[in-house]
Protein backbone atom coordinates (compact mmCIF):
# COMPACT_ATOMS: atom_id res chain seq x y z
CA UNK A 1 0.00 0.00 0.00
CA UNK A 2 1.46 3.13 -0.90
CA UNK A 3 1.48 5.85 2.03
CA UNK A 4 4.07 8.32 1.23
CA UNK A 5 5.11 10.22 -1.79
CA UNK A 6 8.68 12.04 -1.69
CA UNK A 7 8.02 14.67 -4.47
CA UNK A 8 10.67 17.19 -6.10
CA UNK A 9 9.80 20.73 -6.00
CA UNK A 10 11.24 21.95 -9.60
CA UNK A 11 9.57 21.67 -12.77
CA UNK A 12 7.35 18.69 -11.02
CA UNK A 13 5.07 21.25 -8.72
CA UNK A 14 6.68 25.07 -9.29
CA UNK A 15 8.06 26.21 -12.92
CA UNK A 16 12.01 26.46 -12.37
CA UNK A 17 12.78 27.43 -15.47
CA UNK A 18 10.38 30.22 -15.77
CA UNK A 19 11.69 31.31 -12.17
CA UNK A 20 14.86 30.84 -13.30
CA UNK A 21 14.90 33.33 -16.63
CA UNK A 22 12.79 35.87 -14.59
CA UNK A 23 15.54 35.85 -11.59
CA UNK A 24 18.23 35.72 -14.35
CA UNK A 25 17.27 38.75 -16.11
CA UNK A 26 16.13 40.82 -12.95
CA UNK A 27 19.62 40.06 -11.75
CA UNK A 28 21.43 41.08 -14.77
CA UNK A 29 19.68 43.80 -15.06
CA UNK A 30 20.35 45.28 -11.33
CA UNK A 31 23.87 44.53 -12.44
CA UNK A 32 24.00 47.38 -15.46
CA UNK A 33 23.85 44.46 -18.22
CA UNK A 34 21.87 43.73 -21.32
CA UNK A 35 20.27 40.33 -20.40
CA UNK A 36 20.27 39.27 -24.18
CA UNK A 37 19.01 35.90 -25.40
CA UNK A 38 22.14 34.43 -26.01
CA UNK A 39 23.64 35.44 -22.05
CA UNK A 40 20.28 33.67 -20.57
CA UNK A 41 20.69 30.37 -22.49
CA UNK A 42 24.33 30.07 -21.87
CA UNK A 43 23.68 30.43 -18.56
CA UNK A 44 21.13 27.66 -18.43
CA UNK A 45 23.66 25.55 -20.47
CA UNK A 46 26.65 26.27 -17.52
CA UNK A 47 24.06 26.35 -14.72
CA UNK A 48 22.65 22.85 -16.25
CA UNK A 49 26.28 20.64 -16.56
CA UNK A 50 27.12 22.59 -12.87
CA UNK A 51 23.96 21.01 -11.25
CA UNK A 52 24.90 17.59 -13.17
CA UNK A 53 28.18 17.63 -11.67
CA UNK A 54 26.63 18.34 -7.96
CA UNK A 55 24.86 15.30 -8.62
CA UNK A 56 27.69 13.13 -9.63
CA UNK A 57 29.79 14.69 -6.63
CA UNK A 58 32.21 16.39 -8.95
CA UNK A 59 31.59 20.06 -7.52
CA UNK A 60 30.77 21.65 -4.18
CA UNK A 61 27.05 23.33 -4.09
CA UNK A 62 29.54 26.68 -2.92
CA UNK A 63 31.33 26.00 -5.72
CA UNK A 64 28.86 25.99 -8.05
CA UNK A 65 26.54 28.83 -7.40
CA UNK A 66 29.38 30.83 -7.69
CA UNK A 67 31.37 29.68 -10.63
CA UNK A 68 28.18 29.45 -12.66
CA UNK A 69 28.21 33.70 -12.69
CA UNK A 70 32.71 33.27 -13.13
CA UNK A 71 32.08 31.32 -16.28
CA UNK A 72 29.37 33.56 -17.33
CA UNK A 73 31.55 36.79 -16.51
CA UNK A 74 34.70 35.49 -18.26
CA UNK A 75 32.57 33.55 -21.52
CA UNK A 76 31.30 36.95 -21.99
CA UNK A 77 33.67 39.75 -20.77
CA UNK A 78 31.60 41.05 -17.89
CA UNK A 79 32.41 42.62 -14.97
CA UNK A 80 30.48 40.11 -12.23
CA UNK A 81 31.17 39.97 -8.98
CA UNK A 82 30.43 36.11 -8.61
CA UNK A 83 29.26 36.46 -4.34
CA UNK A 84 27.18 39.84 -5.36
CA UNK A 85 25.30 38.62 -8.43
CA UNK A 86 24.71 35.43 -6.40
CA UNK A 87 22.90 37.59 -3.68
CA UNK A 88 21.14 39.37 -6.17
CA UNK A 89 19.79 36.34 -7.67
CA UNK A 90 19.29 34.33 -5.12
CA UNK A 91 16.82 36.99 -3.79
CA UNK A 92 15.26 37.30 -7.26
CA UNK A 93 14.53 33.40 -7.71
CA UNK A 94 12.49 33.36 -4.11
CA UNK A 95 9.47 35.12 -5.73
CA UNK A 96 9.53 32.95 -8.46
CA UNK A 97 6.52 30.82 -7.38
CA UNK A 98 4.37 29.87 -10.92
CA UNK A 99 2.83 26.46 -10.56
CA UNK A 100 3.07 23.46 -12.82
CA UNK A 101 0.02 23.64 -14.54
CA UNK A 102 -2.35 21.00 -11.84
CA UNK A 103 0.00 21.12 -9.29
CA UNK A 104 -2.66 22.82 -7.05
CA UNK A 105 -5.45 20.67 -7.72
CA UNK A 106 -2.95 18.21 -7.23
CA UNK A 107 -1.69 18.66 -3.80
CA UNK A 108 -5.34 19.03 -3.24
CA UNK A 109 -6.21 15.97 -3.77
CA UNK A 110 -3.24 14.12 -2.86
CA UNK A 111 -3.20 15.08 0.48
CA UNK A 112 -6.59 13.78 1.13
CA UNK A 113 -4.64 10.55 0.73
CA UNK A 114 -1.05 10.24 1.34
CA UNK A 115 2.00 11.97 3.82
CA UNK A 116 3.42 14.25 1.14
CA UNK A 117 7.01 15.27 1.68
CA UNK A 118 9.31 17.49 -0.84
CA UNK A 119 12.66 15.90 -1.81
CA UNK A 120 14.52 19.02 -3.40
CA UNK A 121 18.50 19.40 -4.45
CA UNK A 122 17.49 23.14 -4.61
CA UNK A 123 19.09 25.98 -2.81
CA UNK A 124 17.86 26.36 0.67
CA UNK A 125 17.08 29.99 1.44
CA UNK A 126 15.40 30.13 -2.16
CA UNK A 127 13.50 27.06 -1.48
CA UNK A 128 12.35 27.95 1.75
CA UNK A 129 11.05 31.32 0.41
CA UNK A 130 9.31 30.17 -2.99
CA UNK A 131 7.67 26.95 -0.37
CA UNK A 132 6.26 29.42 1.59
CA UNK A 133 5.34 32.11 -0.83
CA UNK A 134 3.58 29.46 -3.08
CA UNK A 135 1.79 28.31 -0.07
CA UNK A 136 2.71 25.28 -0.49
CA UNK A 137 4.18 24.68 3.40
CA UNK A 138 0.08 23.02 4.62
CA UNK A 139 0.56 20.04 1.93
CA UNK A 140 4.02 19.23 3.41
CA UNK A 141 4.57 17.05 6.69
CA UNK A 142 8.45 17.55 6.08
CA UNK A 143 10.63 19.43 3.40
CA UNK A 144 13.66 17.70 2.82
CA UNK A 145 16.57 20.06 1.09
CA UNK A 146 20.04 18.32 0.30
CA UNK A 147 21.78 21.21 1.38
CA UNK A 148 19.92 21.04 4.47
CA UNK A 149 20.83 17.21 4.48
CA UNK A 150 24.16 17.41 3.48
CA UNK A 151 23.80 14.82 0.59
CA UNK A 152 22.36 15.46 -2.79
CA UNK A 153 19.87 13.38 -4.58
CA UNK A 154 20.78 10.77 -6.39
CA UNK A 155 23.18 10.12 -3.47
CA UNK A 156 21.40 7.13 -1.06
CA UNK A 157 22.90 9.48 1.84
CA UNK A 158 20.23 11.94 0.91
CA UNK A 159 17.27 9.54 1.36
CA UNK A 160 18.57 7.70 4.46
CA UNK A 161 18.24 11.30 6.08
CA UNK A 162 14.35 11.87 4.79
CA UNK A 163 13.51 8.08 5.98
CA UNK A 164 15.20 8.65 9.08
CA UNK A 165 12.64 11.43 9.74
CA UNK A 166 9.72 9.78 8.18
CA UNK A 167 7.31 8.09 10.74
CA UNK A 168 6.56 4.38 9.20
CA UNK A 169 7.63 4.88 5.87
CA UNK A 170 9.77 2.22 4.38
CA UNK A 171 10.82 1.04 0.46
CA UNK A 172 7.30 -0.67 -0.07
CA UNK A 173 5.01 2.26 0.86
CA UNK A 174 7.03 5.33 -0.08
CA UNK A 175 7.22 6.65 -3.92
CA UNK A 176 9.57 9.02 -5.61
CA UNK A 177 8.09 11.69 -8.12
CA UNK A 178 10.07 14.06 -10.06
CA UNK A 179 11.22 15.37 -13.60
CA UNK A 180 15.02 14.80 -13.13
CA UNK A 181 16.15 10.91 -14.47
CA UNK A 182 19.55 12.28 -13.20
CA UNK A 183 18.55 13.11 -9.13
CA UNK A 184 15.14 11.99 -8.57
CA UNK A 185 14.61 9.05 -11.00
CA UNK A 186 18.29 7.54 -10.73
CA UNK A 187 18.06 8.39 -6.88
CA UNK A 188 14.65 6.55 -6.06
CA UNK A 189 15.69 3.90 -8.24
CA UNK A 190 19.41 3.04 -6.47
CA UNK A 191 17.60 3.33 -2.89
CA UNK A 192 15.29 0.20 -4.31
CA UNK A 193 12.13 3.33 -4.38
CA UNK A 194 9.22 2.84 -6.59
CA UNK A 195 9.39 5.88 -8.99
CA UNK A 196 7.35 7.80 -10.80
CA UNK A 197 8.63 9.80 -14.08
CA UNK A 198 6.73 13.32 -14.88
CA UNK A 199 7.84 13.68 -18.41
CA UNK A 200 5.79 16.82 -20.04
CA UNK A 201 7.90 16.66 -22.87
CA UNK A 202 7.32 13.09 -23.35
CA UNK A 203 11.83 12.09 -23.75
CA UNK A 204 12.89 8.72 -24.47
CA UNK A 205 14.03 7.05 -21.27
CA UNK A 206 17.71 6.60 -22.03
CA UNK A 207 18.88 2.84 -21.96
CA UNK A 208 20.03 1.00 -19.12
CA UNK A 209 17.42 3.45 -16.64
CA UNK A 210 13.99 2.22 -14.94
CA UNK A 211 11.52 3.85 -13.97
CA UNK A 212 7.83 2.39 -12.52
CA UNK A 213 5.87 4.81 -14.22
CA UNK A 214 5.34 8.09 -16.50
CA UNK A 215 3.09 10.60 -16.44
CA UNK A 216 2.83 13.86 -19.35
CA UNK A 217 0.68 15.52 -16.73
CA UNK A 218 0.23 16.06 -12.98
CA UNK A 219 -3.33 14.96 -13.23
CA UNK A 220 -2.67 11.92 -14.59
CA UNK A 221 -1.23 10.97 -11.33
CA UNK A 222 -3.99 10.08 -8.99
CA UNK A 223 -4.42 7.07 -11.15
CA UNK A 224 -0.96 6.04 -11.16
CA UNK A 225 -0.51 5.84 -8.33
CA UNK A 226 -4.00 3.49 -7.70
CA UNK A 227 -2.90 1.27 -10.26
CA UNK A 228 0.57 1.26 -9.07
CA UNK A 229 -0.53 0.17 -5.21
CA UNK A 230 -2.96 -2.47 -7.06
CA UNK A 231 -0.06 -4.03 -9.02
CA UNK A 232 1.96 -4.06 -5.90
Amino acid sequence: MIKNLLIDLDDTLLDFGKAESIALTKTLLKCKIEPSEQLLARYHEINASLWHALEEGRILRSELLLERFRRLSEEFSLSLDPVLTQSYYDEFLSMGCFFIPGAKELLDELAEQYTLYIASNGNVRAQQKRIANAGLSGYFTDVFLSEVIGHDKPDPAFFDACFARMEGADRDNTVMIGDSLRSDMLGGMRYGLPTVWFNPKRLPLPEGMHVDAVIHSLSQLPATLRRMAMAH
